[in-house]
């Protein structure tokens, strides 16, 4: 299993004149090619605002964030994108989402005995789903396979590979505020020749992480790939923003079962649901939870 390997770098090899917290699209056209780039700034140290993940945590999330708006980029209806990593290992959970908006929220749970800096494998015996499902019929499509590397890109290569039957390849480069990442996936049109995919990839792997963080993405195309067409489409910016609410948490407390919430106000008066991705608290009382379990009717279906 190949180790994972994060080269730390000073955050002014950044370029400030790196567009920020965007996704951008583009097509190499003969080569049947398309390409994602991404750069997250604010979006990314919001979620360390939030958890204060050790560092080799905390670019792994980034990872996941950034791959998981890659992902959604590729959609071509309005939906919602979850890269779900699970396993008795280290990493015990590694949680991406975002939507068609691009608003994106993550977590992670690990083995805190275990020391982040030894050689022991992340995702040992784990397994990656990527569940996407459609905002109009909340139909669901699920992936998943199991891990084979300790590299979330490789992870990723290999789901696509083997779920999707897609050549694919993702790039990450990664600094204490920055993450960037870059992701080239044939055309699925059957066009793309295997000479085709090897010339892709051959010139993408000489990609440097100081390159991926400090040069623009279509002065970095061009510098790959400054022979072949390539169409480029309007950028689209990306936040950390949560889909918790008040009437989500409300759906949770009613799995719990009535009797078992009304049991909780014997002990304390306040019920308190709290969000794992943004640490909104959602607060209820005894009142609140007779009424969650017991809705009025809604006056709009009562006959007159």
């Amino acid at each position: 299993m190949q180790g994972i390997a994060y080269l730390v770098l000073n955050d002014m090899t950044t370029s400030l004149s790196l567009p920020k917290d965007c996704l951008q699209r583009f097509i190499l056209k003969d080569l049947h090619v398309r390409g994602q780039w991404i750069h997250l700034d604010h979006a990314y140290t919001a979620i360390q605002s939030i958890h204060p993940y050790p560092i080799t945590i905390r670019m792994l999330i980034g990872e996941a964030l950034a791959a998981s708006a890659l992902i959604s980029s590729t959609l071509k209806y309005e939906g919602r994108t979850t890269l779900q990593i699970e396993g008795p290992g280290t990493i015990k959970l590694l949680l991406a989402q975002c939507n068609h908006l691009f608003h994106l929220r993550g977590l992670a749970k690990w083995d805190e005995n275990i020391d982040l800096a030894s050689t022991t494998p992340l995702f040992s015996k784990a397994q990656c789903l990527i569940s996407i499902t459609q905002a109009t019929s909340q139909e669901t499509y699920n992936g998943i396979v199991p891990l084979e590397y300790d590299n979330l890109a490789l992870c990723l290569e290999s789901y696509f590979q083997q779920s999707e039957q897609l050549p694919t390849k993702f790039y990450f480069a990664s600094t204490h505020e920055h993450i960037v990442g870059l992701m080239l996936q044939s055309l699925p049109d059957d066009a793309m020749t295997e000479d085709m995919w090897q010339h892709v990839t051959c010139l993408a792997d000489t990609l440097t992480q100081p390159e991926l963080l400090s040069v623009a993405p279509m002065a970095l195309m061009h510098r790959l790939f400054h022979g072949e067409d390539m169409q480029w489409f309007v950028e689209s910016p990306v936040e950390f923003k949560c889909s918790c609410s008040k009437e989500k948490s409300e759906k949770a407390v009613i799995t719990f079962g009535e009797e078992e919430v009304m049991d909780v106000f014997n002990s304390t008066s306040t019920l308190v649901v709290n969000c794992e991705f943004c640490n909104q608290s959602y607060e209820f009382d005894k009142i609140d939870a007779y009424r969650i379990f017991h809705p009025l009717p809604d006056s709009s279906q009562s006959s007159h």
